[in-house]
């Protein structure tokens, strides 16, 4: 492509290296002009400058000030600027920012309310919705700095909310420019089946996610089965598309067997973990073996957790890394774990998602083993294509037999690990997924 179309994309997460949806962003647009792509972001992170230098940002914060103290929203991100000090905030705002600091566990208020937003307990969706509602984060900076960098298209990484939609929608009618719309998650579900404030909710989000979905020149989805019951809804014009990391200087197995984790533990995926943990420690009891199971996350985990999982001798808790860093672990390791919650309501906010490290683990030529239900697409996908020794049962004993398996046969494994990097081949590599994005942003540009 001989020039890049200059991207805005619009996002809750920043262009990360760390970060599950900042690192899929990152693979969209490895290849892209750094000058021709810049970023709005809705959470308070620290952005990625070594892949983008253009970000303006708008969080939760800032809308909460803006309301109690009247401050402008948003700003422009600096480059080596310290973001979590740049503004100066409420007083009760800033109790609230500190007490969600990268890099230590959220703390009192922030915590419960942080808990509140994951399991998506109504009363707090709304009363999100009318904190945004009632701020004024159309500014003048903002649009100063869009009119800046003059983007031909928008690529919104899909909202939980429908202020993400708002924004979205503002930016694409305000400066005349079509949309690509990229869907991670499934947020139409509801959760609490007695809630009317929640069907509420869900009726205001349905409103304007059919309208983004009708205004979108193509919607990018992370399985087959969310395009197929959103066209099936919504109409819409869909791709399939997940993230995609090459592993490069793949090693051979190390001699010492070694299970590693790398993700979320969040919606119960910890209680999985500690069910494996479990297992893993029933094997080694028996055989006198110290087979361990390491488990990286992008954030600090909660106290509590950590406390379940020192419960468990074979658990180690090994904290956050880069991609750099990560790939280092994955290629000391020699099955890879990857894992969904039972819980039912967990089941709704998953049943329609692929996990975003399923490329990268498939890529390493390591053997992937899946524990969960196999009504969430990322286990059926595991399953049906044979990329993974799957178990669809948290029950320990079930979890032992199968993880038994793969210990004692090497050359099982390795007929897993063809299969998955066969699958990386021809769904997942680099070269296939840019390709794609870059046919999808230039289509939307033509029309």
């Amino acid at each position: 492509m001989e020039s890049f179309k200059r991207v805005l994309v619009l996002s809750h997460n920043a262009f990360s290296k760390k970060q599950n949806n900042g690192k899929t962003l990152e693979a969209f647009f490895k290849e892209w002009d750094k000058e021709a792509i810049a970023q709005i972001y809705l959470q308070p992170e620290i952005p990625d400058f070594d892949f983008c230098n253009n970000y303006f940002k708008i969080t939760d914060y800032d809308v909460l000030n803006n309301i109690l103290s009247r401050s402008e929203i948003g700003s422009v991100v600096q480059e080596k600027k310290d973001v979590d000090t740049e503004q100066i905030y409420n007083p009760i705002v800033k109790k609230l920012y500190q007490d969600r600091r990268k890099g230590v566990e959220r703390k009192n208020l922030n915590k419960f309310i942080h808990k509140a937003f994951v399991s998506r307990v109504p009363i707090f969706i709304t009363a999100r919705e009318v904190l945004w509602k009632i701020s004024t984060w159309k500014t003048k900076q903002l649009v100063d700095w869009i009119n800046t960098f003059k983007p031909d298209v928008l690529f919104f990484q899909g909202s939980n909310g429908v202020f993400g939609y708002d924004i979205a929608l503002w930016i694409c009618e305000e400066f005349k420019i079509p949309l690509v719309l990229e869907l991670t998650d499934d947020y139409t579900t509801g959760l609490y089946q007695y809630s009317i404030v929640e069907k509420i909710n869900k009726l205001r989000y349905k409103k304007i996610f059919k309208k983004a979905i009708s205004l979108s020149k193509n919607v990018i989805t992370i399985s087959d089965e969310m395009s197929n019951e959103y066209e099936n809804l919504y109409g819409g014009n869909y791709t399939t598309l997940m993230n995609s990391v090459e592993r490069k200087d793949i090693g051979d197995e190390p001699k010492d067997l070694r299970l590693i984790y790398a993700g979320n533990v969040s919606l119960n995926r910890w209680k999985v973990l500690k069910n494996i943990g479990k297992a893993l420690d029933q094997i080694n009891q028996k055989r006198s073996m110290d087979y361990s199971l390491d488990i990286y996350t992008p954030t600090v985990l909660p106290q509590e957790i950590i406390q379940e999982f020192n419960n468990i001798s074979s658990i180690n808790i090994g904290g956050s890394l880069n991609q750099e860093e990560l790939a280092e672990q994955i290629n000391n390791s020699s099955i890879l774990i990857h894992v969904e919650s039972f819980d039912k309501k967990m089941m709704k906010i998953t049943r329609l998602s692929i996990s975003t490290k399923i490329p990268e683990y498939m890529a390493s030529k390591r053997c992937i083993f899946a524990v969960g239900p196999d009504k969430v697409a990322s286990i059926k996908y595991l399953e049906e294509n044979n990329y993974a020794m799957v178990v669809k049962s948290d029950s320990i004993e079930n979890i032992e037999k199968k993880l038994t398996i793969l210990i004692d046969d090497p050359n099982f494994r390795d007929q897993i690990i063809k299969r998955a990097y066969d699958g990386f081949l021809r769904r997942h590599h680099p070269n296939l997924v840019q390709k794609t994005i870059c046919e999808v942003i230039e289509d939307a540009c033509r029309t």
